[in-house]
């Protein structure tokens, strides 16, 4: 698998959105490469402790989901939800810029 492919696929699990490699495990909790992906175990390694920013993401924004779409929340669990929501919002940011350049890599062969 060329390694353009699977940064494709780490910045979609950033994302929270499972790629063609790498997707997310319900019975591991965790976004892992298939096992019928011929990468190194080295590489998954590294792809799996990237990966946990996904895993990071789904959760906080599970969190913020719900939170607002409870009518009887605390004034302190609605600020950390509008803080978090922030957050998410500037990681975001950071991941389109990550995509960008993956995408660019991809369109120019690399």
């Amino acid at each position: 698998v060329p390694e353009s492919l699977l940064l494709r696929d780490v910045v979609f699990a950033m994302q929270g959105i499972d790629g063609k490699y790498v997707k997310f495990d319900q019975a591991a909790d965790a976004y892992t490469v298939g096992k019928d992906v011929g990468v190194p175990p080295a590489t998954r390694d590294l792809i799996s402790r990237i990966c946990e920013a996904g895993w990071l993401y789904r959760r906080v924004s599970s969190f913020v989901r719900w939170s607002s779409e409870r009518k009887k929340v605390g004034m302190v669990v609605q600020g950390l939800s509008a803080g978090l929501q922030t957050e998410l919002t500037e990681y975001y940011r950071l991941v389109a810029v990550l995509q960008a350049h993956v995408e660019s890599d991809l369109q120019r062969g690399r």
